[in-house]
């Protein structure tokens, strides 16, 4: 199961994917199929049954959202995966090191508890302290299984993450 915002990468992959293997399935996080982007706040169930996934893909999508939606998000994951199923995830890990990284940091960043944020109409880029994201996934009764840090660090990750690395990744199961 992929999670996406974008309606036309729905529509390749449905088109492309899901024609020739019926039980991989990608659903849009929008409103509608027509709508695209990401609403930082924005969250709502997950047209999926209970315990239904072996496997969920969520890149760059943690790293869009707010602390609200992304909690909201977990639990859902949680909710439609199978027992021993895996959940692909990026974020942004705000850390000493990383914030180095953040481009532009010296812009006026939002922030609260959970981490650092740049917020343009709905849309944001979202910095979450490493706590929080190992909170949230607690929290949504799954397990930590890889913790790898992402190239937008630096580029002493890069040979570990290349070329599809950039973000920082958990790999999460459900027992």
């Amino acid at each position: 199961m992929g999670l996406i915002t974008w309606s036309e990468g729905i529509k390749w992959a449905t088109d492309n994917i899901t024609s020739h293997y019926p039980n991989f399935v990608f659903k849009t996080l929008s409103d509608t199929q027509k709508e695209t982007g990401y609403r930082a706040d924005f969250f709502h169930r997950i047209d999926l049954d209970d315990n239904s996934c072996d496997l969920i893909l969520a890149t760059s999508l943690f790293t869009h959202l707010r602390y609200s939606a992304v909690v909201y998000y977990m639990k859902e994951i949680h909710r439609i995966m199978k027992k021993d199923a895996r959940a692909y995830l990026t974020f942004f890990i705000y850390d000493e090191e990383s914030r180095h990284a953040i481009p532009n940091a010296d812009r006026n960043l939002e922030s609260d508890e959970y981490g650092f944020y740049h917020i343009d109409g709905g849309y944001a880029v979202s910095y979450f302290k490493e706590k929080t994201i190992l909170d949230i996934i607690h929290e949504s009764d799954c397990t930590s299984y890889i913790k790898k840090f992402g190239f937008w660090r630096g580029d002493k990750y890069k040979e570990d993450r290349w070329p599809g690395g950039y973000q920082d990744l958990f790999i999460l199961t459900k027992d």
